[in-house]
């Protein structure tokens, strides 16, 4: 596997996605002890605090420590892996119930920006942070 190091820029998108496929396989080697441990570590600090969709402002996303919470609702999830964070993006990628049912996970990637994206299957959406 690559190592952080090595890791193409998002740019060039064939060798990123091949990169983050190698990530996500050592990901499903890891012991229970590092999934819990992945777990529970706090989101990366540009994470944390309010978010609310630029298209919704009814649905805010609150990043509270390791904490996941949509639309006032904690979403407990069964791991997240940080795949960048460097000075001008973060790239996670969650593992809620659902994703692990389906053979998928959920992204959130904040951009230079200050966008926060967020994609699965069946949605995307940018969260902003609000005015208030």
């Amino acid at each position: 596997m690559m190592s952080d190091d090595q890791r193409p820029s998002p740019e060039d998108a064939d060798a990123y996605a091949a990169w983050v496929e190698s990530m996500r396989e050592e990901a499903k080697l890891s012991s229970a002890d590092e999934i819990k441990e992945r777990r529970e570590a706090d989101f990366p600090e540009a994470l944390q605090g309010r978010w609310v969709d630029e298209m919704d402002p009814s649905d805010e996303l609150l990043v509270r420590g390791s904490e996941f919470i949509r639309s006032g609702e904690s979403w407990p999830y069964l791991d997240k892996l940080l795949l960048t964070h460097d000075a001008d993006r973060i790239h996670l990628e969650i593992t809620f119930p659902w994703n692990e049912e389906e053979g998928s996970s959920t992204s959130l990637i904040l951009m230079d920006d200050g966008a926060l994206g967020y994609a699965t299957w069946h949605e995307a959406c940018t969260y902003l942070r609000p005015d208030d």
